[in-house]
């Protein structure tokens, strides 16, 4: 747990349904890209209950590591990091967070079948870890900031 203002700040814990791949977000017709009907819908549904669940909770400012892990219903996978897109787009909408540029840490695991429905178990949480291990092939995470790259 991360310590901001004196207060301890909890992970974030939702489960979602599942949301569509990433590769379906996106309808392209002439001149314009649009939001898919399936997306839109999956993002009406998952908003109400993101916002539910964050009430009373300060948007997380800063580097945030993200857990998802996804448990399909029967033998037909999706992609580990197909869910991934529409997961951090729907926690910046909900202001979870302020901006996914602050997402450093994805862990991404896919369960086997548990034939029950599809969902998804996401975890947002400050990050407590060093942002550059000693020796690591990824670059520093540095711009943090809350402000939008669009």
């Amino acid at each position: 747990m991360a310590v901001r203002c004196g207060c301890v700040v909890t992970p974030f814990v939702i489960t979602l349904p599942k949301p569509p791949s990433a590769n379906k977000i996106w309808r392209y017709i002439p001149g314009r890209v649009l939001k898919s009907k399936e997306y839109r819908q999956w993002l009406s549904e998952c908003m109400d209950m993101v916002w539910v669940a964050n009430v009373g909770r300060a948007t997380l400012l800063g580097p945030v590591t993200v857990g998802i892990v996804y448990s399909p219903k029967d033998g037909r996978f999706m992609d580990c990091d197909a869910p991934i897109k529409p997961i951090l787009d729907l926690l910046e909408a909900a202001e979870v967070y302020a901006n996914d540029r602050q997402v450093c840490t994805i862990l991404a695991h896919r369960t086997e079948p548990n034939r029950k429905e599809t969902s998804v178990r996401v975890t947002v949480a400050q990050a407590e870890v060093p942002l550059r291990t000693p020796g690591s092939p990824f670059p520093q995470c540095t711009d943090t900031s809350p402000h939008s790259d669009r």
